[in-house]
């Protein structure tokens, strides 16, 4: 029999800020039978299992992990909430009908889980992924009362919850309320999971039992997490502006900015469950020249920011190119004037050797008749 467990992380990378870790998923595949293993006193929930004939046992060889729901409910049955460290699943033993299936292979994704809510009922503020038990899972659930969880995320988010598992009596239900209306419920047991996220911050689970007793099933197993990012908070001397369901921008009043960047203009962007950025007031511009930890230099730097807020970038274009047209003039016009300039000087040392040649021979002129006069 050929065995091979993989090891995937998700979320052990993180980039800037916003998402939150998520548990580590393990995938076993065999022939046969696989075995899932958590450490001691964590809780062993199944998240996928599957099933694919033809006689390649190696994970790397399939293409798609994909849940077959009558393996997913046998594998849950045996191992979810298994806390002694192994759990040994045999297909054929657990499952008689897939003898008829021929040879194949089981994957099974799997994770463990050590902080796991077994109260019957309370508040849960959501900061991250977390889940919820009834008191006794797997092993039993106490009929004959009702169990009430208040889920809450923050101002801005949403609540997701994902039923991972389900094994109730037939009476015995399992409710989703949101703002007092139902939304969901799930009486017995269920054969795959079931999801739900709510449009508001907060969700109400209702676990009703009948009958005050110990009942030898399972009970119920929730995950939940909170979806999106929290309300983006107002600023001091700033105005805040949705972009979109990922993207907020502030504006600082005239004459602040924002310190850490020394701009009046931000955009934050909402990564996972967190923003990129921590958010933080508009100071005064005249405060930041006096301060001494701040230099003039890197103040001035973004001294146009203020003007150029309140320009529409088209305006911008029109001064561009008129200051570019007036440029161009200016030396057109200069160069015309320099070649005015040499065309007259050229005319005027013309007009001078006309003057002195007419001069000079008026003065021949008058010489010769001398001379004709001294001759008689």
């Amino acid at each position: 029999m050929w065995l091979k467990t993989y090891l995937l992380t998700f979320g052990a990378v993180q980039y800037v800020t916003g998402i939150y870790p998520v548990t580590k998923n393990y995938i076993v595949s065999a022939c046969g039978s696989v075995s899932l293993e958590c450490p001691i006193g964590s809780l062993m929930m199944v998240v996928q299992a599957s099933f694919t004939e033809g006689t390649e046992c190696d994970v790397e060889n399939q293409a798609q992990l994909e849940d077959n729901w009558a393996v997913w409910n046998s594998v849950v049955s045996r191992c979810n909430g298994y806390t002694e460290g192994t759990c040994l699943y045999n297909l054929g033993i657990e499952l008689p009908e897939s003898r008829t299936w021929g040879n194949g292979r089981v994957d099974v994704k799997y994770r463990c889980e050590k902080e796991v809510s077994s109260y019957c009922g309370g508040k849960i503020d959501v900061s991250g992924p977390g889940y919820i038990s009834s008191p006794g899972y797997p092993k039993y659930y106490l009929a004959g009362r009702e169990c009430v969880w208040n889920i809450y995320a923050q101002l801005g988010q949403t609540v997701h919850l994902r039923i991972m598992d389900l094994s109730l009596e037939t009476e015995d239900c399992l409710g989703v309320l949101e703002r007092g209306e139902p939304k969901m419920e799930q009486c017995g047991q269920v054969s795959n999971t079931l999801e739900f996220t709510s449009k508001s911050n907060q969700i109400e689970l209702r676990m009703r039992t009948a009958n005050g007793r110990i009942v030898p099933q399972r009970g119920m197993l929730v995950g939940y997490r909170p979806v999106g990012c929290p309300a983006p908070p107002t600023i001091n001397h700033g105005e805040l502006s949705v972009l979109n369901s990922t993207h907020v921008r502030y504006v600082c009043a005239e004459g602040t900015i924002f310190k850490s960047i020394m701009a009046s203009t931000r955009i934050i962007e909402c990564r996972g469950v967190d923003w990129s950025e921590t958010f933080e007031d508009c100071v005064s511009m005249n405060k930041l020249l006096r301060d001494p930890n701040q230099t003039f230099t890197q103040a001035l730097q973004h001294l146009n920011t203020f003007h150029s807020r309140s320009t529409r970038s088209g305006d911008i274009g029109i001064e561009i190119g008129a200051t570019i047209m007036v440029g161009v003039l200016l030396v057109f016009s200069l160069g015309v004037a320099i070649l005015l300039y040499f065309k007259f000087k050229g005319l005027e040392t013309f007009y001078l050797q006309d003057d002195d040649e007419i001069n000079l021979k008026e003065s021949l002129s008058r010489q010769v008749i001398l001379e004709e006069v001294e001759r008689y």
